[in-house]
């Protein structure tokens, strides 16, 4: 049963990374960063040419309250901005949603998005690869094909998406 909007389904096995996030970043667990081009060991949301993994926490901004120290079955705290953030690489993944997919605009995906499209990110997000991206995924199952074998989103209505590493 799906609990997550963004899921790994299947690991880069044996690749971990960690890295400085921006002070001001927030983002959900599963944003996809890139190396920062000008700062040495800091990382950035992904584009098109810069991907290095999927962050494996949520980035807060000041980091965890208190209520995240105190209150029982909060077994991950979240990563504050300006820190370290430890990364991973998937060979597959699910994501669903405005925080991990363009839906809109350049390379927006749709319901409709054919099998075997080459995907990149923008903005730490995965969309249609455009001319002059490096093509990181494929789609392999779009929200219809997922729909017909009983994986409903989580949330009722957001296109999920499954993509597949290119060229591994």
């Amino acid at each position: 049963m799906i609990q997550n909007q963004f899921d790994i389904r299947r690991p880069y096995e044996g690749w971990r990374l960690s890295r400085v996030t921006d002070v001001a970043m927030a983002c959900p667990r599963g944003t996809a960063f890139g190396y920062d081009a000008t700062t040495a060991d800091k990382i950035v949301l992904a584009g098109g040419k810069n991907f290095l993994g999927f962050v494996m926490r949520e980035v807060v901004v000041g980091g965890p309250g208190l209520p995240d120290h105190v209150y029982p079955n909060r077994l991950e705290l979240a990563y504050a901005s300006g820190q370290e953030a430890s990364l991973e690489k998937a060979d597959e993944v699910e994501a669903e949603g405005s925080n991990f997919l363009v839906l809109s605009g350049t390379g927006a995906l749709a319901n409709n998005t054919a099998v075997d499209t080459q995907i990149s990110f923008n903005n730490g997000k995965f969309y249609i690869a455009q001319t002059g991206d490096i093509p990181f995924y494929k789609v392999s199952a779009n929200p219809n094909m997922l729909a017909a074998a009983g994986v409903n989103p989580v949330v009722p209505g957001a296109l999920r998406f499954r993509f597949e590493i290119n060229n591994r």
